[in-house]
């Protein structure tokens, strides 16, 4: 069980002068006069006010928001000591964050008498003091109160008190923070201990490289500056973890601890969850959740030996040591610090030949995005839009931008790759705010589709933006445009992607342009050599801010990529322990141990195959009781994973098993009450992903029925050449969807789509649609699904030629009933105490979207065979299995055979097994 360390303490201050901490406030004498200083995040009862933590090095402290969606929260309230009756001035730091509007406008009462002032109102956007007047205050217990008095995201730091009537407090955060160090004293850094590896950033990367490092034996602080893990994914930001499925690659699906986290957000209801409950299995790790790692202590120019943090709530020093250091924070603060080497914005385009750089370098970025989540709420809703918004009066003015699924936001409501995303990150989200309610307001009132979104009203808005870009650390290499487009197989590989890169224009919603450019890449490796740093020696990075060009970084910043990257460098870790080296030395010297270390505990590297001389089971021979030859698939009994739109061509590419191709089924939704004819195109592909035809070889015309969900049939009646490449296209057609398929044949598929801007150039994408053709696809796998594919070394399917797939799977045949079993024979007597099972949980599917997947193996038996007595024995059982990776540790048995039986799984006919090692650790 790991420590789960949340400091959230009350500072107590070093007396630097005559000075006493009251509960949470702080009380002082100057000069005769009394000063009493209440930090508002630490009132006792915050009501219904959000502690915001996220700008602490700019605002010099956490502070209250009060997040109201337009009604006024409850009010927060504390106690405080008055030392002496007498005439007392109130300051109150606050902010006016749109001061045209003043939106956020709140009152403090104290001893039951309300502030004559309306706090948030200065004429500034920036923090100030504000004179709240003069308040005749008794000695004793006083309570204040802060009431909101609009809901719109009214702000307040701190509350001051003080006799000197003449005394006015310093407005910018620096001389605030000297002023409070003088009045109440520095607090002293409190020593946490050392560790061998300090993750900075408890996002997916920081999550995955914590785990994978303490999973080897390493002692692991996790330094996570929120009070939830998971970065964009969580629950305060909502981001989906994406990755190379997403750029339309089959079988790609991340597997490893992000298969794990992916598993555990849908057993225990979201991401920060689920990662939280995978932290609290290990006990190598101490988890510092509300901490903020925010300066390395150097033990030389080029060597880290701690990170000074501090408490997000308080702002209590600590002091973390460490072996090795790991940011995985995105903004990269910390390793910048340390005076790791960085870079911002866009490179030129000729610095590394990239066709899709800006002419000139610039200090340009990708902006950020807050997220929002509608509901229908049974009847009709008004929203009048405050006058603090962004007007977006017509479907002109949010061109390109689709907006016809509005219950869960749009990542296009994006702003700030113009300005600094780190330093002014505050102004950066109270922009997205007008934006986002701007977005809304065109929504429920200015839209073709406000009558469908009568009924639906806000039910959350972020408060926390999702930052795509900051800064990029520089490794041994720097990770450019071609080598993703030649998919570089680098020889000290350890992650990949495979997400489009994806730039968006810096003015976010403003540009006038499409919010984003895609361009498709192959699956692409990521070496070592980009994940640490090029001068500091023991510092490794796993995110967004990894060594990367800034048009790489359109695909490299994925977060599923981000997690393989995380795994790598936590294994790293351990390597660098394990020979007492550097980053760069492992790279050099132990790059093969690294990576078959990955494969071991299920990473895939492109291309690599399990070559681990402990693995019993590599010179095993397999047998099972039976296995699948052919296979047919029907293609109208997928169910729909969504729909999309005609508004743009769309196409589906497959593959055809037979000489004729008679007709093609595609299932479609009509919105209208009127049938609408359609007419379907046929082309010939060179290879898989090939859309580059403008030749029609033949065209059908049907007619989709009413309002509806209907399966139209086009018939070509074309010889065609069989195992080659066709697809058919659908022309932009008003009032039809086409439905994505949740599944399709294992080899030939894919999608594209066609902008009306584009020309003849299609843009493939992750998914397939929903089609069937007449003959139907049959395969013939040959050998391919024989049960020595489970011990052949690779744990998923690999492509051998494009489009072309190597299943690496045990299946057995599909007409036998269960139990199905699995053999290992190792001819001789052999001891082994631990087997790794690698089930099938459909890597092809972009989003794991249920925790119980129809092929994964649900309930299965180990089992040794006892020679002496010529019977099976069982080691262990395992019912309602949903993982695809099991690692089974147990008493050491000495066998000439090992059997995998299954009995049943979520569905499937046939049982699954990509892979099995059998080890005899120590």
């Amino acid at each position: 069980m790991s420590k789960v360390f949340m400091p959230l303490s009350v500072i107590v201050p070093a007396s630097l002068c005559a000075s006493v901490a009251f509960g949470k406030a702080f009380i002082t004498e100057r000069n005769g006069n009394v000063l009493i200083w209440q930090e508002a995040e630490l009132f006792e009862d915050k009501g219904g006010w959000t502690v915001d933590t996220q700008f602490i090095m700019h605002v010099g402290s956490a502070y209250l928001l009060s997040v109201g969606l337009g009604k006024p929260v409850a009010d927060a309230k504390t106690t405080i000591k008055i030392p002496r009756k007498g005439l007392y001035r109130l300051w109150v730091r606050c902010k006016n964050w749109v001061p045209e509007h003043t939106p956020g406008r709140f009152s403090v009462i104290i001893f039951g008498k309300k502030s004559k002032t309306e706090f948030g109102t200065a004429p500034t956007d920036e923090w100030v003091w504000q004179d709240g007047g003069i308040f005749e205050l008794e000695r004793g217990d006083a309570q204040i109160v802060i009431h909101d008095l609009t809901g719109w995201y009214s702000r307040c730091d701190a509350i001051l008190l003080t006799t000197d009537l003449a005394f006015k407090p310093p407005n910018e955060t620096e001389d605030v923070r000297r002023l409070k160090a003088e009045l109440f004293g520095e607090p002293i850094p409190k020593e946490m201990g050392e560790f061998d590896v300090v993750v900075i950033g408890g996002g997916v990367g920081g999550s995955c490289a914590a785990l994978s490092a303490a999973r080897l034996g390493c002692k692991v602080a996790l330094i996570q500056d929120r009070a939830v893990l998971g970065g964009n994914a969580s629950s305060e930001i909502r981001v989906g973890i994406e990755g190379a499925t997403g750029g339309g690659h089959r079988n790609a699906r991340e597997s490893g601890i992000v298969e794990e986290i992916r598993e555990a957000a849908l057993q225990y209801g979201s991401v920060d969850s689920g990662i939280l409950a995978l932290m609290k299995r290990e006990q190598n790790i101490t988890l510092f959740l509300g901490m903020r790692a925010i300066e390395a202590i150097m033990e030389s120019k080029g060597k880290i030996a701690a990170a000074k943090c501090v408490d997000t709530l308080t702002m209590q020093p600590f002091i973390v040591r460490g072996k090795l250091f790991i940011d995985c924070s995105g903004d990269g603060d910390f390793a910048a610090s340390a005076g790791a080497e960085f870079r911002m914005g866009r490179e030129g385009r000729d610095e590394y030949g990239e066709s899709m750089a800006p002419e000139k370098p610039d200090k340009l970025t990708l902006g950020s995005s807050l997220l929002y989540t509608a509901r229908d709420v049974g009847k009709p809703t008004e929203f009048v839009p405050p006058p603090w918004i962004y007007k977006f009066p017509n479907e002109a003015s949010l061109a390109h931008r689709n907006h016809d699924n509005f219950w869960y936001g749009h990542w296009w409501i994006e702003y700030g790759g113009t300005l600094d995303t780190i330093r002014d990150a505050e102004k950066i989200r109270d922009e997205l705010l007008r934006i986002l309610f701007g977005v809304w307001d065109h929504i429920k009132n200015h839209c073709i589709h406000s009558q469908r979104a009568r009924n639906y009203d806000l039910v959350w808005v972020g408060h926390v933006a999702g930052k795509r870009e900051s800064r990029r650390f520089i490794g041994d290499y720097v990770l450019k445009q071609s080598d993703l487009e030649n998919a570089v197989l680098f020889e000290d590989r350890v992650a990949y992607g495979g997400w489009t890169i994806d730039l968006h224009p810096p003015l976010g919603i403003f540009d006038r342009g499409t919010p984003s450019i895609h361009k498709w890449v192959p699956l692409y490796s990521i070496p070592f050599r980009c994940l640490y740093s090029r001068n500091i020696e023991n510092l490794m990075f796993a995110g967004r801010h990894i060594s990367a060009s800034h048009v790489a970084f359109g695909s490299t910043r994925l977060m599923a990529t981000i997690g393989t990257m995380g795994q790598a460098v936590g294994t790293a870790a351990y390597l660098c322990l394990k020979y007492n080296t550097t980053p760069r030395e492992v790279g050099q010297r132990h790059i093969r141990e690294l990576q078959q270390l990955l494969l071991k505990n299920d990473a895939y590297i492109i291309g690599m195959r399990n070559e681990d001389k402990n693995d019993l089971a590599l010179t095993a021979r397999a047998s099972a009781s039976s296995y699948l030859r052919f296979e047919t698939f029907d293609g109208r009994k997928v169910k729909s994973a969504g729909l999309h739109q005609l508004d743009h061509a769309r196409a589906q590419q497959f593959i055809t098993s037979s000489t004729r191709l008679e007709s093609v089924y595609v299932w479609l939704r009509n919105e209208l009450d009127k049938p609408i004819e359609v007419i379907a195109r046929l082309r010939e592909a060179k290879e898989f992903g090939d859309f580059s035809s403008q030749v029609d070889i033949a065209t059908a015309k049907t007619t989709v029925m009413g309002k509806g969900d209907h399966w139209v049939r086009f018939d070509f009646g074309i010889d065609v050449k069989p195992n080659e490449h066709y697809w058919i296209w659908l022309p932009p057609t008003k009032g039809l969807s086409w439905h994505l398929a949740d599944r399709v044949p294992p080899i030939g598929w894919c999608r594209a789509y066609r902008s009306k801007g584009d020309g003849e150039v299609w843009n493939r994408m992750p998914g397939n649609y929903a089609i069937d053709i007449v003959p139907q696809v049959t395969i013939d796998w040959g050998d391919a699904l024989h049960p020595s594919s489970a011990i052949n070394g690779y744990a998923r399917p690999t492509e051998i030629v494009k489009g072309r797939w190597q299943p690496n799977q045990w299946c057995s045949d599909p007409t036998q009933p269960m139990p199905q079993w699995l053999e290992l024979d190792f001819g001789k007597p052999t001891t082994f105490n631990t087997v790794h099972i690698a089930f099938d949980t459909d890597l092809d599917v972009r989003h794991r979207s249920s925790l119980r997947v129809p092929k994964c193996v649900r309930d299965y038996e180990l089992q040794w065979f006892d020679g002496a007595e010529n019977q099976w024995r069982t080691i262990l059982k395992v019912t309602d299995n949903y993982s695809r990776k099991r690692v089974h540790k147990f008493e050491p048995v000495t066998s000439t055979k090992l059997r995998i039986v299954v009995y049943g799984t979520y569905g499937d006919p046939s049982a699954r097994i990509y892979e099995v090692r059998v080890h005899n650790e120590q």
